[in-house]
């Protein structure tokens, strides 16, 4: 195995690669320089012959900043077909996984420093009890089954959805309140919804052989 060794080389001597599959919006080069700026440049850029195999993002945050050399590790003892697969494969295991939740949560709260500017910020308050989960507008007339199926009707005007609520038997009923505070407007009403309904039953309504 190669010992790397770490240079410092002009910036401008650098040459990207015109095939890089990989994706660097603006804000994520102003991510990085953010990045340099308060921890410095920590993770050399690898180099094959001059081009960059991997590290363009930390190339274009550098160029940005007008930092005038940057650090960089040579790989030039790999093959052409070798750096271009070490590109794919080095940018798609930074994707393979995400965080462990909790302990990211744990590390975050540990800190002092605010790290959202970098998409790193506590989803909630530590601690904080989950909201509990609201009720359904309207609760089921029949006790679901293991196994259901369902169709949703569309109707493109008001009298064609009067007649399938006289076919089916569809009622009125006074809206269930989703707000904590259980506020209903006045005129709020609901109109066959949550209902569960004998398929073969309407099938035969509509005049087809079950």
């Amino acid at each position: 195995m190669s010992r790397l060794k770490i240079e410092y080389v002009p910036t401008e001597s650098l040459k990207t690669y015109a095939n890089n599959a990989k994706i660097h919006t603006t804000e994520q080069v102003e991510q990085i320089k953010k990045s340099i700026k308060d921890f410095s440049f920590n993770d050399p850029i690898g180099v094959w012959h001059d081009a960059v195999v991997e590290g363009h993002g930390r190339l274009l945050a550098a160029q940005e900043l007008g930092m005038k050399e940057v650090p960089i590790i040579r790989l030039d003892h790999m093959t052409d077909e070798e750096r271009k697969a070490y590109m794919l494969v080095h940018n798609q295991l930074t994707m393979n996984t995400g965080f462990e939740e909790k302990l990211l949560e744990d590390e975050l709260m540990s800190l002092d420093v605010d790290l959202s500017e970098f998409g790193l910020a506590l989803q909630k308050e530590y601690g904080e009890k989950p909201e509990p989960e609201e009720k359904p507008e309207v609760p089921f007339t029949q006790v679901l089954g293991e196994e259901n199926n369902y169709i949703v009707l569309k109707f493109t005007d008001e009298v064609d959805w009067l007649q399938v609520q006289t076919l089916f038997g569809l009622e009125t009923v006074k809206a269930y309140s989703t707000r904590k505070d259980g506020f209903i407007a006045d005129g709020m009403e609901r109109c066959g919804v949550g209902r569960v309904v004998d398929g073969v039953e309407f099938l035969n309504k509509m005049g087809v052989e079950v």
